[in-house]
This record gives C-alpha cells, structure tokens and sequence, in this order.
C-alpha cells in the first residue's frame, strides 16, 4: 500500500503497529495506537493531519530521523496518558491545531511551539503534570488557547507582540496567582475563562481595557472579593459568573453594562445590591440564591428596570417579603424562592408569563397554599411548587422528576393518544438497603421496530430511604425527534433495567401526553404528588392507618396502645382539652385500631388544630413504636 493516501483506524484493537507507513499519507488517524513511537521509517511528508487519541505514544517520533513536514496543520494527541513530552515543532512549521488534553504526564511543553506563528488552536487542557510556560509568548495566529485543569501552573506568561486575535481564554481550574498587566495587549479578547482559580487573588482593573470581551467566568475565585471600579467600561460583556467569590459589593458601575444578558453571584455570601437595577436593560437571568439577602435588600424597581428577565434566582435567602414590582416582569418565566425560611408573602398577581415558581421548604409563606400545582394551557405545562419537601420540577421544555412513597403504578399512567406532546414513565421500586452504591438505573424505549437510542437516567438513589417508592418522569416530545414520528399504543413501550443489587424495581408504566388530555394528566399527576407528599393528615395517616388494619387482620400486628394529644395553642379556636389519651385493650369489644381511627376522627372538619399521635404495636414478636403529627386536620 505504498500509493496509500488516507489511513483510518477505530474500535479496533492491535497488538503492535506497522513498521511502515505510505509516504503519500495525507490523512493518518488512530485511536488507541499500540506502540509508543511511531516507527523510525516515518517519513510523511505529505502528512495533513496527524490524529492518535487515547493511544500508548510516549514519544511521537525520532528527532533526528524525522523530514519536515511543511503540510502538516493538526495534530491529535488527546488522552495519551504515557505522554510526558511534546516532540520538536520545527519541523512541522505550518501547523495549525494542536490537541493535548487528558495527557495527564505531560509535565512540559517544547521550547519550539512558542515559535509557531501559524497556530490557530491549543488545546492543553487536564495537563495536571504542566507546571511551567515560559516567562513571554507571541503566537500571532492564536485564536484559542485552553489550559483549563492544569493545576499546577501557577504563572500566566506576559503578552509580547500582536495576539490581537486571541478570542479565548480558558484559565479554569489552573494554580495561576495573577494575571499579567501585558494581559491589555488581547484586545480581540471575547471569553476570559477564570472559574476555580482557587490562588487567583484579584482580577486586575486593565481586564476593563479588553474592549472585545463578551464573557467573563469567575466562579469559584474564592479569593477574589471585588470587582473592579470601571466594569462599566467592558461596553459588550453580555455574562458575568461571579458566582461562590467573595464579592460583598457590586461597583455602580455595572449599571452601565447595556448588554448584560446574564449575572450570577449565587453564594456571594453578605452581598450588597445597588439601590436600583435601573440601566441592565438587556438582562435576562439574575441569580442571586444564597447571598443572605434581607429584608428590603432587593431594589423596589427590579420589575421595572428589568422587563426583559426569564429567570430569577433568589433561594436561601433571608427577606420576609419581595417586591411587588417582580409582578410586572412580563417575561419571567421561572422565579425559584425555595428555601426561603423568613419569606412570608409571595406576589400576587404573579408574573403572567411565569411558568414555573419554586417555593418550597419556606415554612413561613402564608398566600399559597402548601401543595404542588399543575395547571396547563396553550403554552404547555405551568408549575407552583410551594411543598415544604423537596421537589425536582421544571417547565414543559426541560425533563423533570417527581418522587414519591408509592407501592403501585397509578390507573392514570396508561397510553392511550396517538398525537402527543411528550412521555410520562412512572416506575415503581422497593429500596432493600441503605446502600452508598452508585449504579445508574435506566429506562429503555421500544418501538415496532427495536430499542430507540432515547434513555432516561433514573438516577442514583442515594436520598431514598428503605422502603417502597416511585419515580415519575416527564420527557418532551423533542427528545424523540427523528428517532420516533408516530408514536401510539401499540408501538412504544419501556423497560427499566439497574444495576444495583439493594435496589428492586417492581414495575413501571408509559403514558403518551397528548394536547387533548395535557389536562387531565396534570390534575392526575397533581393528585397523585399531593396525596403521597402532603403532611395533611386525611390522605397521608388514614392511608398509614389502612396499611396497619390490613396487617392487624393478618395477625401478623397486635396494636398494644396508643396515645393522642393536642400541643398547648395560644389560638382562640380549640376543641376541649388540650390532651387526649387513650389505651386499647386487646379483649376491647372494638377493633383497637378503629377505635383509634374514631379518636381522630373525633375532630370536626372545620376546626384547626394539630394533633400527635404514638402508637405501640408488637410485629412477629418484636415491639416497635410509631410517631405522626397531623397538620391543620
């Protein structure tokens, strides 16, 4: 094959490589290459692309032996993990791409690729072993640079000569301390990638000449506790993750940023807002979840200045009560609150665009009720979470889960209509064991004619407890897109598959939502999460209580005694004495457990009290005692 032009090799495996190679190679391209070199008779002249993956190179060829290969313009050596060093670029003058990532020994760089006035890409990510670049560089043709995971790099080298067409920046994750002043010669500068720099220790105020930057990423700088002065001055930075810094104080010149579209300070713990948003015209995602906001903190005119927001982050933090003003978004369309424990009011009206708001776990919220709502209309599907579980839901346009303690799959979750908007799978499971396994847990789609390449990833989980669950899932027609186009009952079906020893999966059902019945499947979906996830007492410790009589007939439970009472209350509204208590005997005319059903039913639907209940039962010889508390009953 000495007239061999192009040579591709993947998914196979060999034991050892040729001893020769085409001299007419254009194109030579092998995953997992055997050897650590190639062989000594390489002589390639003619070689475009150079492309070994995932291989065993140690050293990429013999020096000395080696022609020029003026043609040459990439090379490939991703996840070598035997690579410790890069061969002499001088005799590839002309190169244009260079990929080093995942080569985990790589411990330098060769003195000559600095020299490479036609290198458009390197890429040298997750080079943990790479310490050191030299002291300056000036590589003309740069266009993307990416040192992202070396962690041990600790110096960034001066900027000398034109890099005017640098574009890309990617620092993340690197032991870089400063950034060098030369650092206002990239000038064609548009993303500067700083997340994770965790010995970074300020963002010097020259970044504020880089008159091209659009995206600026700091996330995770835990060091850095300010941004500089003149931000305003970066006029075209549409992103700014600042996210888990250290950051107390936004300059006010941030207010001249005209085409922010997105600012993240999620855990700025202590963060002070400015007294007005007035000037982010263009934003469309705020977040600032975490900050230990107060209350009045979030700026009265955030409604106003802010028409254009989508999303809005305010979780865990500590105000009683939000602007009114958040009802004038008119394109808000997700607001999170949870874990708000102080927030007592949530807006009314809300936003009339808003398709998803998550309150959960704020126990002091009084204007909502305490439940999961699923409404729909001609937009799709609209979420109000205010449970104080927790919960994973999301619009119509993104997956969602919802779990709960269940033992059967619901008479709902069936297929029925052939014109659909997306698939609900409902899978039903039995936890063995506490168990800190990791295995995944699918589910397969089968249509008429095989397996679909479509799955969903149930998950882990690692935060059930022993005992019977379900899992819900909710997946969007698009996900299908060509992979399905007419869906029915008769030609989609799922299976669910796990690893995982301490977990048994007991059943599952699939349901096709179509527009004609988005309704019913969210009053159905609904019902099913309040009824298992709700502490009203009805359906939550009747349906405990059903489970106990139907083992107390088996014989297998013997109810020895139980005990009512009410806590003290300060209300004015209140049924008799503030205790109730009560022992069956197990010779009672009256089933125990009916007679305690009676006791607690006692109470008349319209009053509000809380009432505890403890009962002891014996199992197959062994006592055992459970606890509830019934809320407003």
């Amino acid at each position: 094959m000495r007239g061999l032009k192009l040579l591709k090799i993947c998914n196979a495996n060999f034991s050892e490589c040729p001893e020769y190679f085409s001299r007419q190679l254009r194109l030579l391209e092998w995953h997992e290459y055997p050897s650590e070199s190639l062989p000594p008779s390489f002589r390639p002249s003619s070689l475009v692309e150079l492309r070994l993956p995932n291989s065993r190179i140690k050293q990429l060829w013999h020096e000395m032996r080696v022609p020029m290969m003026e043609k040459l313009t990439l090379i490939d050596l991703s996840n070598c993990k035997c690579l410790t060093k890069t061969p002499d670029f001088s005799k590839v003058p002309n190169l244009m791409g260079l990929t080093l990532e995942g080569c985990e020994k790589l411990s330098e760089l060769h003195p000559t690729i600095w020299d490479l006035q036609h290198l458009v890409s390197l890429n040298s990510k997750g080079c943990e072993c790479l310490e050191s670049l030299p002291h300056s560089i000036c590589l003309e043709s740069l266009q993307n640079f990416v040192l992202s995971g070396c962690s041990r790099l600790e110096r960034f080298p001066e900027i000398v000569g034109n890099m005017g067409h640098l574009s890309e920046l990617h620092l993340d994750g690197t032991g870089v301390r400063e950034l060098p002043l030369s650092i206002k010669h990239l000038t064609g500068l548009i993303v500067l990638n700083l997340r994770e720099c965790k010995n970074l220790l300020s963002v010097p105020s020259i970044i504020c000449s880089l008159v091209s930057l659009k995206y600026l990423f700091l996330s995770g700088c835990s060091l850095i506790d300010q941004l500089p002065e003149n931000i305003g001055s970066l006029e075209l930075l549409k992103e700014l993750d600042a996210c888990q810094t250290a950051i107390r104080r936004l300059p006010l010149s941030i207010l001249l940023l005209k085409n922010l579209q997105r600012l993240c300070l999620l855990g700025c713990t202590g963060l002070q807002l400015p007294h007005s948003f007035s000037g982010l015209s263009s934003s469309v995602y705020l977040n600032l979840s975490g900050c230990g906001l107060g209350e009045g903190a979030i700026p009265d005119d955030i409604g106003i200045c802010l028409s254009s927001f989508r999303s809005l982050g305010l979780s865990e933090n500590n105000f009683e009560s939000i602007p009114e003003s958040i009802s004038q978004l008119s394109e808000l369309r997700e607001l999170t609150l949870f874990k708000c424990c102080n927030l007592r009011l949530l807006p009314k009206p809300l936003p009339p665009s808003l398709k998803h708001l998550d309150a959960h776990g704020c126990p002091s919220q009084t204007n909502y009720p305490k439940t999961l709502n699923i409404w729909t209309s001609d937009d799709g599907i609209y979420f109000i979470d205010c449970r104080e579980s927790e919960g994973d839901l999301i619009d119509r346009q993104q997956d969602f889960e919802i779990r709960v303690p269940y033992t059967r799959i619901p008479d709902w979750c069936n297929p029925e209509d052939s014109i659909w908007m997306g698939v609900v799978l409902f899978v039903f499971f039995e936890i063995l064991e506490q168990s800190s396994e990791m295995e995944e847990t699918f589910c397969h789609f089968h249509a008429s004619d095989g397996r679909l390449q479509n799955r969903v990833v149930i998950g882990n989980f690692e935060n059930f407890i022993v005992g019977s669950h379900a899992v819900c899932c909710y997946n969007p027609a698009r996900k299908f897109a060509g992979n399905l186009k007419n869906a029915n009952q008769g030609v989609l079906r799922a299976s669910v598959s796990t690893n995982r020893p301490s977990l048994k999966v007991k059943g599952c059902g699939i349901r096709l939502i179509s527009h004609q019945d988005a309704a019913k499947f969210a009053q159905d979906l609904s019902q099913t999460a309040n009824q298992h996830l709700d502490l009203n007492f009805g359906p939550h410790c009747k349906h405990m209580l059903d489970e106990v009589m139907k083992l107390e007939s088996s014989g297998d439970v013997t109810i020895l005694d139980y005990r009512l009472w009410e806590p003290p209350s300060t209300s004015t509204v209140h049924r008799g004495s503030s205790s109730i208590s009560t022992t069956a005997s197990t010779d009672s005319s009256i089933p125990p457990v009916q007679l305690l059903l009676s006791k607690l039913y006692e109470v008349t639907p319209s009053v509000s009290i809380s009432i505890y209940a403890c009962v002891r039962i014996m199992y197959r010889g062994q006592k055992s005692k459970f606890m509830f508390k019934a809320v407003d009953f």
